[in-house]
């Protein structure tokens, strides 16, 4: 199974490179990507059975960045799941649903 990844950016500065990390739990990531030049990753190592959270950090020659706040959780289209939202909750950067 394929998955795109899009983390769009406004500017992509020169010398920054992006770090993908990806897992079955939120918030418990294994780095499956390092120095990703593009916005764009394709995850080819995806298992069809498996549900899997992902987040990106960003590298320069300072460091990498801290893991940001949004997650992104990816569902195969092609099994046609449902998702059923149970909560949606206002916080300062955006919404946690």
């Amino acid at each position: 199974m394929l998955i795109e990844l899009r983390f769009a950016q406004d500017n992509v500065l020169p010398n920054t490179y992006y770090n993908v990390y990806r897992g079955e739990k939120s918030h418990q990531f294994t780095k499956i990507a390092s120095g990703v030049k593009d916005t764009i990753y394709i995850d080819k190592t995806a298992d069809s059975k498996s549900q899997y959270y992902y987040t990106v950090k960003a590298e320069t020659e300072a460091g990498e960045s801290n893991f940001h706040p949004n997650i992104a959780t990816a569902f195969s289209v092609e099994s046609n799941e449902k998702i059923t939202i149970q909560f949606i909750e206002t916080q300062s950067e955006g919404y946690m649903v």
